[in-house]
């Protein structure tokens, strides 16, 4: 997706948090926090957008991974389904508040990680609250989740759930970004 269809959908739907997609540099940041040695890795993403991290996902993912994209955007999701073509992954359009029935619906109960841009500062403290404590009981014990936005709010929501939270910032992104690790 280029840069002018990425805005003409920003100006269209309130929950699209960024103007530009993520640089290839944040991009590469942020999937460097999660360890893809694992055979048989799960690992979901919510607010796919136009696929920049789901590709880099992929390229790391194991042959017999499964990825998992959650996107409430329409536009978003078609364009996702037209280019990010591997038999890894699944695309749901719908809102990430739904993440245990969508994985339920695949037959998938636990997950080793979660990368998430979803525009946290745009839900209801009770939405952002519920989405991440669902994410939390679906993570394996050594599950991952790696929050990125541009502004500190996730972090509060983060704490009340997760022990273990690492935070970094990449300046190389315009906005620049906060990156939060999280784990148990």
């Amino acid at each position: 997706m280029n840069r002018p269809s990425f805005l003409k959908t920003f100006l269209k739907d309130l929950f699209v948090a960024s103007v530009t997609p993520t640089s290839n540099h944040a991009v590469r940041k942020i999937c460097d926090q999660l360890s893809f040695e694992r055979s048989g890795m799960v690992v979901v993403e919510y607010g796919a957008g136009n696929g920049a991290v789901s590709q880099e996902l992929l390229r790391r993912l194991p042959a017999d991974g499964k990825l998992f994209l959650v996107e409430r955007n329409a536009e978003f999701a078609e364009h996702l389904r037209k280019t990010v073509l591997d038999h890894r992954v699944t695309v749901f359009t719908e809102s990430a508040e739904k993440i245990d029935e969508l994985l339920a619906s695949q037959g998938v109960s636990k997950i080793d990680a979660v990368i998430s841009s979803i525009p946290f500062t745009f839900f209801t403290p009770a939405i952002a609250q519920s989405i991440i404590f669902k994410t939390r009981q679906l993570l394996k014990p050594d599950g991952v989740f790696v929050v990125f936005q541009f502004t500190p709010r996730a972090k509060h929501f983060l704490k009340q759930h997760f022990s273990k939270i690492e935070t970094k910032i990449i300046l190389l992104n315009i906005p620049p970004l906060l990156v939060w690790r999280a784990g148990a």
